[in-house]
């Protein structure tokens, strides 16, 4: 059976775009930042935002929380579980200082036991959660919702997409000299 060119095209064009798709789809990307809610811990009336972006070979995180007491100091950890049944803290974040207003943003690395940088495709599983303490309690608390990430460059699952596509297109190409042959 000889294929022709334009049956040809109708199989590797396919392909060629799902392999495409299937590199840059995904709910939210790894370059994009992950916005966590944290919703007040019983009547405490803390709340905020955690924004997590990717870092050569880490994770920054951005806390804006709001409902502190003025001058009050609160700091937020990594757990793995939800926030009804979090388990020991794993990472710890940033620290958050509230200005005049009861509100405080602070930005910094995610670390775990203080110096190592801990990667976001660590945590973005949707099974950890965020939780701020302070004032002796818990405060807040938000979901990290599951995240698909893109590989970085250099990492293994880039280098066998780009291979696949590769492969395609070297596939697409012979099929091509082949029918010119015959």
């Amino acid at each position: 059976m000889t294929l022709s060119i334009p049956s040809l095209r109708r199989v590797a064009m396919p392909l060629l775009g799902l392999a495409l798709v299937l590199l840059v789809a995904g709910p939210v990307l790894a370059q994009e930042p992950v916005r966590v809610r944290l919703d007040p811990a019983g009547s405490s009336g803390v709340s905020g935002t955690a924004t997590l972006t990717a870092t050569n070979g880490g994770t920054s995180a951005t806390l804006e929380i709001a409902g502190l007491p003025a001058g009050a100091a609160s700091s937020a950890q990594l757990h793995a579980g939800t926030c009804a049944q979090p388990s020991a803290s794993f990472a710890s974040m940033p620290s958050v200082t509230a200005d005049s207003n009861g509100r405080g943003t602070a930005t910094g690395p995610v670390r775990f036991r203080g110096d190592q940088d801990v990667p976001l495709q660590t945590f973005v599983d949707g099974d950890h959660v965020i939780v701020v303490t302070g004032l002796g309690r818990v405060l807040a608390c938000g979901s990290i919702p599951r995240v698909a990430l893109l590989p970085t460059t250099g990492e293994p699952g880039l280098l066998l997409a780009a291979g696949l596509l590769g492969a395609l297109g070297l596939f697409a190409l012979g099929g091509g000299l082949l029918l010119r042959r015959a």
